[in-house]
């Protein structure tokens, strides 16, 4: 059937949501929610102006040399409730400290403006710093649960930096039994600047600095995000901005130049330091002829039965020993066969017998270990823990390909014709490498 047989337009003129046809309502749930808001919202507004009269507030001039003595008429309180957490409705200055004689009420949730979204109301406040330098906005609009309280405060708050070019300090935040609260300022504000703080280390050198500019902006700003029951939650937005002064400049470095930065330093630490290390072009004959200058204090091993396509130095100074092999030695059998032959070298050269040995279960060394020593070997905690936790984390578990032969040769219960069942299989699952018979006789099963 048709789209526009099914479903109806929301009445609402700014609202593109639609409704199904048979739906016995001309708006959408959202918009009616709105409209619930509004009517109590005018209702409270009726019942606080028969109950006194309102108090309209002067404007505050910011060249008024009579500006800090003589402040304007403070905004009437419908009722005790507070959106910013204080309970009884007391007055409070914004930073909680002596900042001056500029206080300010958090007003109630009912004198604010509804918007249908955050974005009209982004729109609005976006208008009421376009119309001149006295901003008082207070609204209010639903919004989605998509995201925490405290973060869906502060991306608010960077959404009005974006908007409007003024960006505002955190000043609190507050935990509220139905969702959360911020205060801010403007980071420009002179009413709101902290004192220095000198610092306390020995011997430190005082600078003076040129700040920002900053001005008697007399700024609030608050957002709360309540979550309301049977409904959809929403968010208050009171800010209060009065002089239009030049917009915030971030001056932190980005991080594009920071990585800039970290790579320059990199490359030039490492040419300045090569001229002490460097011998060759090839890393391992440049490493020989560094050890060979400390032939006094280094002994340079020759390991014998080498597997082809395999270099190795290895060297030791008494029971520290270290061995650094070409990158070609991937193989596992390769590998075991290498370091096999490195621990033969300190075996014969300083008499090592370990009664155990303790690694992250590289078969390999394994291995090596059981071929050279006859010791006990204990598998590391830490990366036992990581290998489950890898491990349990992926949402389709692979396995190794399964390989008659071998598990035979292991258990010898098997049924040559058992196959593992709906299995995802990985060639390149191998512990410590893949091994030569990789290819030889594995069965492989359909993905799930």
């Amino acid at each position: 059937m048709d789209t526009e047989t099914t479903t109806k337009k929301c009445s609402k003129t700014r609202c593109k949501r639609t409704l199904p046809i048979n739906d016995s309502h001309q708006s959408c749930e959202q918009c009616r929610e709105a409209d619930k808001l509004n009517t109590r919202a005018r209702r409270a507004r009726n019942k606080a102006a028969a109950a006194a009269p309102s108090v309209i507030p002067e404007k505050r001039v910011p060249n008024d040399e009579n500006r800090v003595n003589n402040p304007p008429a403070k905004r009437q309180k419908v009722d005790g409730s507070c959106a910013g957490g204080n309970d009884g409705g007391t007055e409070f200055d914004v930073d909680g400290e002596d900042a001056g004689p500029f206080h300010w009420h958090e007003p109630d949730e009912m004198d604010a403006d509804n918007h249908c979204s955050l974005k009209d109301l982004l729109d609005a406040l976006c208008a009421e710093f376009k119309a001149g330098p006295h901003v008082a906005f207070h609204g209010i609009c639903p919004i989605t649960n998509d995201i925490v309280a405290r973060e869906r405060v502060q991306m608010t708050a960077r959404d009005i930096w974006q908007l409007t070019g003024y960006r505002f300090t955190v000043k609190d935040h507050n935990t509220l039994k139905s969702g959360h609260t911020a205060r801010f300022w403007c980071s420009q504000d002179e009413d709101r600047k902290k004192k220095p703080k000198p610092s306390q280390k020995p011997d430190v050198k005082h600078r003076d600095y040129v700040g920002m500019k900053r001005y008697h902006c007399q700024s609030h700003l608050s957002i709360t995000y309540r979550e309301k029951e049977g409904s959809y939650p929403y968010l208050v937005v009171n800010l209060g901005h009065h002089v239009k002064h030049v917009h915030y400049v971030d001056v932190a470095m980005p991080p594009e130049a920071m990585q800039t930065i970290k790579e320059q330093i990199y490359n030039a630490w490492r040419e300045h330091s090569q001229t002490h290390w460097r011998r060759d072009d090839l890393q391992l004959p440049s490493a020989r002829k560094l050890l060979l200058e400390f032939r006094d204090e280094v002994d340079i091993f020759e390991p014998t039965n080498i597997p082809e396509g395999v270099e190795i130095l290895a060297w030791g100074m008494g029971p520290n020993t270290t061995m650094q092999a070409s990158p070609t030695a991937i193989d596992q059998k390769k590998r075991m066969k290498a370091l096999a032959a490195w621990a033969r070298c300190i075996r014969d050269q300083y008499g090592i017998d370990p009664a155990f040995a303790h690694v992250d279960k590289d078969m390999a060394e394994i291995g090596c270990l059981k071929d050279v020593w006859k010791s006990k070997i204990s598998l590391c905690w830490w990366h036992l823990r990581r290998a489950v936790r890898t491990r349990m984390a992926k949402n389709k578990l692979s396995t190794t390909p399964y390989n008659v032969e071998r598990a035979r040769g292991e258990f010898d219960f098997i049924d040559i014709a058992f196959v593992p069942p709906r299995t995802k299989v990985d060639i390149e699952d191998y512990e410590g490498g893949i091994p030569d018979d990789a290819d030889v006789g594995y069965h492989t099963t359909p993905r799930e």
